[in-house]
């Protein structure tokens, strides 16, 4: 995963910050597996990453998910998966989740991911079992954008305007007020502040800030 300079100039070439959509979507889309899960609690994976997601925007919120690792760590090895289930279902899916990942809890728009990938000319990679208004599809639908070349200014108001009104409105939501009180070792809260701040840095990008 690399990240762009903040003098990106909108040239999504394939060295971009797509990937890291892939990976923030992967966890907030379904519970960890085996293999995700082996390296989100490994402190050292964390720390490798920082070079690539570290900006003025991502400091404190890595600095959250690494202290929330430092806390599964400390969960025996052979209870993690059962800790971070439970995490999972107690942040996002429960009745009285207080992070729901969906624009329809929150009374948001929803149903436009496909009309601004069409717009974008992109083929979406939205996973079908998901919930069309999920932040995880909406995260995914990011993918395709890295094989994006040279956008047009047409296609970058479009996708700036996706930002805003889907992840960035459905994440500020997911973190608003006594709703998001951490659960367990507040690792799913750490993620989400983590893509708010990153989608923000590439809208930042996008608009030349």
């Amino acid at each position: 995963m690399s990240g762009h300079e903040h003098h990106h100039d909108h040239d999504h070439d394939g060295h971009g910050s797509m990937p890291v959509y892939q990976f923030l979507g992967s966890i907030l889309g379904y519970p960890l597996d085996e293999t995700l899960l082996y390296n989100v609690s490994d402190p050292a994976f964390w720390a490798g990453l920082r070079d690539g997601l570290e900006n003025e925007r991502t400091h404190e919120a890595l600095d959250h998910v690494e202290a929330a690792v430092a806390k599964l760590a400390e969960v025996p090895e052979d209870h993690r998966k059962m800790v971070m289930d439970a995490e999972y279902a107690q942040t996002f899916l429960l009745p009285d989740a207080p992070m729901p990942p969906l624009e329809s809890a929150y009374g948001l728009g929803g149903g436009a991911i496909y009309d601004a990938a069409h717009e974008l000319g992109v083929e979406t990679s939205i996973q079908r079992f998901l919930p069309d208004d999920h932040i995880a599809n909406e995260l995914f639908m990011l993918v395709p954008l890295d094989y994006l070349q040279r956008p047009s200014d047409e296609q970058l108001k479009t996708l700036a305007a996706f930002f805003e009104e889907h992840p960035l409105a459905l994440l500020r939501r997911m973190l608003d007020g006594d709703r998001a009180a951490q659960e367990g070792t507040g690792f799913y809260r750490a993620i989400v502040e983590l893509a708010l701040a990153w989608l923000q840095w590439d809208l930042d990008a996008f608009e030349g800030n």
